[in-house]
């Protein structure tokens, strides 16, 4: 399975700013859904997004990075 970074493809970050609300479950394949609030400050490196998968019901954590926002 790929560890590359969900929110590399197209994602851009700051306030007002979207991330995805969902990615797929690097276990079972399944829709993982946003289940963090989005900072009052927006989005910055370093903050750690959570989600939660439809299917296995996993938690994914993931921190973004400098590279998210420079892709």
């Amino acid at each position: 399975m790929s560890t590359v970074c969900p929110f590399r493809a197209g994602s851009a970050y700051g306030r007002g700013v979207a991330i995805p609300t969902t990615i797929t479950c690097v276990d079972c394949g399944g829709v993982c859904s946003l289940i963090s609030y989005e900072p009052d400050e927006g989005w910055e490196p370093g903050d750690i997004v959570a989600f939660r998968c439809r299917d296995c019901l996993d938690r994914w954590d993931v921190e973004l990075t400098v590279e998210d926002i420079e892709a």
